[in-house]
């Protein structure tokens, strides 16, 4: 076979393998390093009802139960079962499935201490609210003991999802992306945005 030939043969093959990759990848997962670093950091917004009284408070899950319990002494957290992932997969079909487990190319993550994350679980479940974060933004959603949870917001409009169904993303990437005693990655929705799990300075 002449040079010429074989040249665009392996090019072609290269290409083709290049697309198959790609398209294996959730939407936006191949631009996630990129969108992540041009995003900016805001507080997130919980709004809710607790104990028949309304409110509104910024930070992380922990720093807001912080403040309620504060103003509420009268709160209590409540443990919450976890469910199997195929209940989860039920609850609501818009998870982008399998996730990108850490390594995530493009970012030097560290998996974050699923117990710790478990913490973080329990207070987004008890304070059973919707979460806001403004259009192409990122939020720390929890945060304790150097592991955090982050929802980023990839659409162009403000997003509130609920705090208990954000709650099972970390739950999901305990599940499916667990190595040794660490576990994180990111899990994308199709409603345009993902909950990213990871080591982080809190």
């Amino acid at each position: 076979m002449h040079p010429y030939c074989i040249t665009n043969f392996f090019f072609l093959i290269t290409t083709l393998i290049t697309l198959i990759l790609s398209a294996s990848l959730p939407l936006d997962a191949t631009h996630s390093a990129v969108a992540f670093e041009k995003y900016q950091m805001q507080a997130a917004t919980f709004k809710g009802v607790i104990g028949n009284h309304s409110y509104e408070l910024n930070g992380t899950a922990e720093a807001v139960w912080a403040q309620l319990k504060e103003i509420y002494p009268e709160i209590e957290l409540k443990e919450y079962d976890s469910l199997d992932i195929e209940t989860r997969a039920m609850e609501k079909r818009n998870k982008v499935l399998p996730p990108l487990c850490i390594p995530v190319r493009g970012w030097p993550w560290i998996g974050a201490i699923p117990s710790v994350i478990w913490d973080g679980i329990t207070y987004l479940n008890n304070l059973n609210t919707r979460v806001d974060i403004g259009a192409h933004a990122c939020a720390r959603i929890s945060c304790s003991y150097s592991s955090a949870i982050f929802l980023c917001n990839d659409d162009d409009v403000t997003i509130s999802p609920a705090s208990p169904y954000l709650a099972t993303y970390a739950q999901d990437l305990i599940d499916l992306c667990r190595s040794g005693k660490r576990a994180g990655g990111q899990l994308f929705d199709s409603d345009r945005y993902n909950i990213i799990m990871r080591q982080d300075d809190c």
